[in-house]
């Protein structure tokens, strides 16, 4: 999952390898909060293994209070096929009460950090009707 406020920390770790909610600290305002610091565990594996992608929208609409410093909107997902090929999914989660499937764009995992600082998001439509060629 990509966590929201950290764009003015240096080097921070913006993803958090999703599992529960336990795991994931509570927003603190003004605090850069970071997400999942490596090397990850060997033995980690995703409680989302073989789950669909509205189910992990599911997981993200229903982030408990207090509040969470996870982005709402937009997560990145890692399949194997994608993994193979190098690439990792980014997904735009539909508002609550949307049950339509997240879009989605494949990119290359070095641009995840660039599509959390720098990515324009008012520029998504175009992106993921690109993609969809």
């Amino acid at each position: 999952m990509i966590l929201e406020d950290n764009e003015d920390e240096t080097d921070a770790q913006y993803i958090w390898l999703a599992d529960t909610y336990n795991t994931l600290p509570d927003a603190i305002p003004g605090w850069c909060v970071h997400g999942t610091e490596t090397p990850i565990v060997d033995d980690w594996r995703s409680p989302f293994i073989g789950q669909t992608l509205r189910q992990v929208a599911k997981f993200i609409r229903d982030v408990p209070n207090p509040p969470k410093p996870i982005d709402n909107q937009y997560c990145a997902v890692l399949r194997k096929k994608d993994y193979d090929c190098d690439r990792i999914m980014i997904c735009k989660i539909p508002p609550e009460g949307d049950d339509s499937e997240p879009q989605t764009i494949v990119t290359a995992p070095n641009a995840l950090g660039m599509f959390f600082i720098g990515f324009d998001r008012s520029s998504w439509e175009f992106t993921y009707k690109v993609g969809e060629r």
